[in-house]
């Protein structure tokens, strides 16, 4: 961030007259005092590298201006972090700012305020169009969408070398992706490995495919469509008939490990992964590359992604200052800080994406392929079941890619299973 940006930062924060007419006081005298600013806290799962760079954003942020003094955490992710949303939430005393995944709206919404995105000066036509909707839920917004997480293909340069591949063209279809996973087992490695829990692949071969999830009215489970199966058949295969995916279940958090280590040559990574793969590169000397998905089915361009939303909480009683700086904040993060949030996951303000590729940083104009990405991405659908659902659909996946269960007769199984609990909301 050069001097120059940060006093257009300023002189931008300066034109919403926050600076002017907030945390201000007039005296007897006429003279204007500033007032202490008003503490918010902004509570996200940004556990990573990335709660470094928000942290940054944040004090950024703190400096540039008198009304409030924003206070950033990270307490937890996954179902941790909603438990804690909801407990506090429950008690009346939730973080007033917070960061959101899509799938956590809906158990959400009544303490959420409805976002009024023109009265926060953010143009619905500058950001990315599935992305501004993650945050509408039957048919109010309740958050604004600050960045997207598609996968992509990381690779191993120097295992392509080894292999006879070429590095600078790596796989962008499911054929090229099978022979390069083949060449690629050897040595005691594997060319791939799986996502065996949220991530995994199954996901965005079935969207690819064709095939969705649920319904539209949220009834009933797709698992066993033929683009379903498909997609299935597809993670046996690369297990069982190539033999060029690890044939083990691995932990989320332990399948980047195998990729430093040299364990498997390619994975799905997100956008968060970007940082560690570069200072890996500089700092031990590795290869890493990276590419957008390749097209395993062609019936639809699509890619799984997660979200980062931010949203403001009801507290008790109610606090409008905090509602009205906490949405200012918001509003500044978008606008203003996008380009710096590139150095860790990407924005989905396409007004950036110019900035991004002309930027100094290493990091921010790499992020960019992530972002051409975000038009296409494809997110978990808005249903109060759906995790339930979706852990027998994994289960039932784990089942086929590492056992070898039968293909449709399992999806079946696992469709009526989801069913089931679908009929629960």
């Amino acid at each position: 961030m050069t001097d120059t940006s940060r006093s257009l930062d300023r002189r931008s924060f300066l034109r919403t007259g926050v600076l002017g007419a907030v945390g201000l006081h007039a005296t007897g005298r006429g003279r204007a005092l500033a007032a202490d600013p008003k503490s918010l806290d902004f509570t996200t799962f940004y556990v990573g590298a990335d709660g470094g760079i928000m942290q940054g954003i944040v004090n950024r942020y703190n400096a540039m201006q008198a009304a409030a003094k924003i206070n950033f955490s990270a307490p937890a992710w996954g179902a941790d972090y909603l438990t804690k949303l909801l407990t506090a939430s429950l008690a009346g005393n939730p973080p007033p700012i917070v960061a959101l995944h899509n799938y956590e709206i809906p158990p959400l919404t009544r303490f959420l305020y409805e976002l009024d995105a023109a009265a926060l000066g953010i143009k619905k036509e500058n950001y990315v169009e599935n992305a501004w909707n993650l945050a509408v839920y039957e048919g109010k917004l309740y958050g604004l969408t600050m960045s997207t997480g598609t996968l992509a293909l990381v690779y191993n340069k120097d295992h392509f070398q080894q292999a006879g591949l070429d590095p600078a063209k790596p796989p962008t279809n499911r054929d090229e992706f099978i022979r390069a996973a083949q060449a690629l087992t050897r040595d005691g490695r594997f060319g791939f490995a799986r996502d065996s829990a949220g991530w995994m692949p199954w996901l965005t071969y079935n969207w690819q495919a064709g095939g969705n999830l649920l319904t539209p009215d949220g009834k009933k489970a797709l698992f066993d469509t033929p683009a379903a199966a498909e997609a299935a058949q597809l993670e046996q295969d690369l297990i069982h008939k190539h033999k060029a995916c690890l044939p083990t279940q691995t932990a989320s958090p332990e399948l980047p490990k195998l990729l430093y280590a040299g364990k498997v040559s390619m994975l799905f990574m997100g956008p968060w992964n970007l940082n560690a793969l570069m200072k890996s590169n500089r700092d031990n000397k590795t290869n890493f590359g990276w590419a957008k998905m390749p097209v395993f089915f062609d019936r639809k361009k699509a890619v799984m992604a997660t979200s980062h939303i931010y949203s403001l909480m009801k507290r008790k009683p109610e606090d409008p200052a905090a509602r009205e700086l906490g949405g200012k904040f918001i509003a500044w993060l978008l606008e203003e800080a996008s380009v710096t949030w590139a150095q860790a996951q990407a924005p989905a303000n396409k007004r950036v994406l110019a900035q991004m590729q002309k930027s100094d940083d290493p990091i921010v104009r790499n992020m960019t392929m992530w972002v051409e990405q975000a038009e296409y991405a494809q997110f978990p659908p808005y249903h109060p079941r759906w995790t339930q659902a979706y852990r027998a659909l994994s289960q039932g996946m784990e089942a086929i890619a590492f056992r070898g269960d039968d293909v449709k007769s399992t999806l079946r199984e696992v469709t009526a299973g989801a069913n089931d609990i679908l009929a629960q909301a």
